[in-house]
């Protein structure tokens, strides 16, 4: 290396300078969010974690990026992970103890609706699990659900349960 370089490092202040500027306009351009209004993290016990954000369909056509929507406080948990998909949200795991092992909800159920209301990708609109849950005006929902043995389609009652009992207080 040059003694000149190592001497001055101006030159290295500017090139961090101006990536952390690049930075900043990539993420206003791109549309992602500052660190101050992200997104709440998602715990064990929440309602759905979007593992695939932009879902294809049975042609391999690929969904729109989903937006950015702002979290208010959770109320209910049902207990499931999921992922949405044009049809509904699938059931990748769910909490042991859970609103949804009590009701009977398996890995691999597709989730259609809650409360009557569709959840999963709407054409080119996400409609959340956990929006349609906390959205819920009681603790107790009807969920329209395709089970993943027998592809039939049966509806679920469960209680779900506020975040108080989901961490056993």
């Amino acid at each position: 290396m040059d003694e000149d370089q190592l001497e001055n490092p101006v030159l290295g202040y500017v090139v961090i300078a101006a990536a952390l500027v690049v930075g900043m306009l990539s993420a206003t351009v791109f549309g992602q969010t500052p660190a101050s209004t992200e997104r709440l993290p998602q715990t064990a016990n929440s309602i759905a974690s979007t593992e695939s954000s932009r879902p294809t369909s049975a042609s391999g056509d690929v969904a729109a990026e989903p937006t950015v929507r702002r979290f208010a406080a959770r109320c209910w948990i049902l207990g499931v992970r999921s992922i949405p998909t044009f049809t509904g949200c699938v059931v990748t795991s769910v909490v042991p103890g859970s609103p949804a092992e009590q009701a009977g909800l398996v890995a691999g159920d597709r989730i259609m609706t809650i409360n009557g209301r569709q959840v999963g990708w709407i054409g080119e609109t996400l409609a959340p699990l956990d929006q349609a849950v906390d959205e819920s005006p009681s603790r107790h929902v009807q969920i329209l659900v395709q089970r993943v043995r027998s592809k039939s389609i049966r509806s679920l009652q469960a209680s779900l349960a506020s975040w108080d009992e989901s961490l056993g207080h």
